[in-house]
This record gives C-alpha cells, structure tokens and sequence, in this order.
C-alpha cells in the first residue's frame, strides 16, 4: 500500500478526517509561528516535543 502525503498520513490509523489533521497543522504553524512544515517540524524537534 502507498503512504499518502501529508496532511492525510496518520488520519486514518487515528480515526480522524483529513481536514481534522490539516486544521490542527495549521493551528500549529500559526501558534509557533512558522511558514513551512519543515519549519514546524524543526521547531518541534528543538522543544522536545518530537
């Protein structure tokens, strides 16, 4: 089976809608104020929560 892209990757296996994950990525980037979601993800990784 193929992974679909982000946003979709891990909607499924946490029974939620796509657009659940999408809105809570967004609301991420805007609170930790990033662009990207590479941005995002380093920012994570620094504060330890990845």
């Amino acid at each position: 089976m193929v992974k679909a892209p982000l946003p979709y990757y891990g909607a499924e296996e946490l029974f939620i809608s796509p657009l659940t994950v999408e809105t809570h990525r967004r609301n991420l980037m805007q609170k930790l104020e990033v662009s990207n979601a590479a941005s995002l993800i380093k920012v994570a990784v620094e504060k330890q929560l990845i």
